[in-house]
């Protein structure tokens, strides 16, 4: 996949299948705009400005272990996500826990995907921020 030169690209998991009724409206509502990559599987990205936001949907199986749906399931977490809650600009969202995320970016780093110089640098700043919060 090429990106665009001078776009920031984060990364945001979504519960459930398809972005969900309300969050489409209310992502485009705020300027977004929908720029889905042709090969998106289990996914779909939008861009404001110069940042690019990829959502990645995810599903928790009975025992509470997250999965991406790919045609044979791929377990992202043996632990299920939590319920951490953040605000930001009045709006409230669960997030999941930094160690299971710097974990989870971990496990794709050299698995030979296309996206892997990317997960390799998300992995790196995970790990710094990690770092950074257990000096607090």
């Amino acid at each position: 996949m090429v990106r665009s030169p001078g776009i920031t690209t984060t990364s945001t998991l979504l519960r459930g299948g398809p972005i969900r009724t309300r969050s489409r409206p209310a992502l485009l509502e705020v300027g977004q705009r929908h720029t889905p990559a042709v090969d998106e599987v289990v996914g779909t990205r939008y861009q404001l400005g110069g940042v690019e936001t990829e959502f990645t949907f995810v599903v928790p199986d009975a025992d509470g272990r997250v999965f991406i749906p790919f045609d044979r399931p791929l377990m992202w977490s043996a632990e299920p996500f939590g319920s951490d809650r953040r605000e930001l600009l009045g709006v409230s969202c669960r997030t999941i826990p930094l160690r299971l995320l710097t974990e989870g970016k971990r496990k794709f780093v050299d698995n030979g995907r296309a996206e892997a110089a990317k997960d390799q640098a998300d992995y790196e700043a995970l790990a710094r921020l990690q770092g950074m919060m257990s000096l607090e």
